[in-house]
């Protein structure tokens, strides 16, 4: 939604144009300024919004936030590998630096209509099995342990 000033027999009225409709611009007088509505559906008013030209084309920012999430995985019929090559990071987490083949991939094959709940690289496994601690005793507990529980910090977004 855009926003823009009009001028009212009142007058200054502020109104919201959606980004569908059209951008009006009057020219010095040569043209006619265009009549809206004001927000509360009030009688047209002449109005010259002033916006920048390219300002339909822009599109809506896309929040990109992400909330830490847990994903359970289980060693078995032969998928034994997380597939993760990971870095110790600041004494209490996991960075993942890459995605290899494993058990997070298929994680994210079978999540892929949940976008919140896809592992990339980036993010941070901060706990495995309900267990914060040192980045070694993470990357040992799921070497060691078949079921693992895996709470997932995202990343920045680049």
């Amino acid at each position: 939604m855009f926003c823009g000033c009009c001028s009212t027999e009142q007058g200054w009225e502020t109104v919201a144009v959606p980004a569908t409709e059209s951008v009006w611009k009057a020219n010095d007088k040569q043209e006619e300024p265009a009549k809206l509505k004001s927000i509360d559906e009030a009688a047209p008013v002449e109005c010259q919004v002033v916006l920048a030209a390219a300002a339909e084309q822009l599109e809506p920012e896309v929040s990109v936030f992400r909330d830490p999430f847990t994903i359970n995985l289980q060693k078995k019929n032969g998928l034994t590998k997380v597939g993760l090559d990971v870095t110790h990071h600041g004494g209490f987490a996991l960075k993942i630096k890459k995605m290899k083949d494993g058990l997070v991939t298929q994680w994210n094959i079978d999540h892929q209509d949940q976008p919140e709940l896809i592992v990339k690289e980036g993010d941070f496994i901060t706990k495995v099995n309900g267990t914060e601690s040192a980045p070694k005793t993470l990357v040992e507990m799921m070497v060691q342990e078949g079921n693992l529980e895996l709470v997932i910090t995202p990343g920045a977004v680049a």
